[in-house]
C-alpha cells in the first residue's frame, strides 16, 4: 500500500530506487488432490512479501488448498538484488510435493 500511495500522490519518478526491480517466485503445489503443511521460518526478510494463493487455515495451521500456492515476492535496487531476495525467502518455506523454477530472470541478468 506505500508504493501505491506514494506512486499516487508522487508519481512513479518518486519512488525509492529499491522499490525499482520486483521479482516473484510462484510456489506450487504438485499434488493437487493432496494438502500439505506450509512450514516457514519465521525471520522476517527485508523487501521480501508473500502472497498466498492456494493456502487454507486449518486446526491452525496453513495447508496447501490450491496449485499454485505461494507468491514470493521481492523488490531490489537491481534485478539481481531483488533476485537474490526472492530466491532467500523461497529456501524457508517448505511443503511436501513443492515446486518452483530456478531460472526466473537468468535470462535477463546473465
Amino acid at each position: 500500500m506505500e508504493i501505491l500511495a506514494s506512486v499516487r500522490l508522487n508519481g512513479i519518478r518518486a519512488l525509492p530506487s529499491r522499490w525499482c526491480s520486483p521479482l516473484v517466485v510462484t510456489l506450487a503445489n504438485t499434488k493437487l488432490e493432496k494438502r500439505f503443511r506450509v512450514s516457514m521460518t519465521r525471520a522476517k526478510l527485508e523487501d521480501v512479501q508473500i502472497f498466498h494463493a492456494g493456502t487454507k487455515r486449518a486446526n491452525g495451521e496453513v495447508k496447501t488448498a490450491g496449485g499454485r500456492v505461494l507468491a514470493v515476492t521481492a523488490v531490489g535496487s537491481t534485478l539481481e538484488a531483488a533476485r537474490a531476495r526472492a530466491y532467500e525467502a523461497v529456501s524457508r518455506i517448505h511443503f511436501e510435493n513443492c515446486h518452483y523454477r530456478h531460472d526466473i530472470a537468468l535470462g535477463v541478468i546473465n
